[in-house]
């Protein structure tokens, strides 16, 4: 999958799969798209989910009261969207 991805993005709209796989395969996507600051984040189950932006983005300016909050913005759109019925 990783190396699909790597290799021809476009072709792949949605990808499910268990959180540790998840996990690898979003670093992955990061990195696609020029880093975690830009990347959102859904964990969606049966019952409830979690959409926030992908931790680790930020340790270089921690602190310094600078802030990139494009990944929030999307996350917030996720809920959104996945929300319309």
């Amino acid at each position: 999958m990783c190396f699909k991805l790597a290799n021809d993005p476009q072709n792949i709209d949605m990808i499910v799969m268990p959180n540790l796989y998840g996990y690898i395969v979003s670093d992955l996507c990061a990195g696609l798209i020029w880093g975690l600051g830009l990347t959102s984040s859904g964990n969606i189950g049966k019952e409830c989910e979690d959409n926030k932006a992908v931790h680790r983005t930020a340790k270089d300016i921690e602190g310094k009261n600078l802030a990139n909050s494009t990944a929030l913005f999307l996350s917030g759109i996720m809920v959104f969207c996945l929300n319309l019925k």
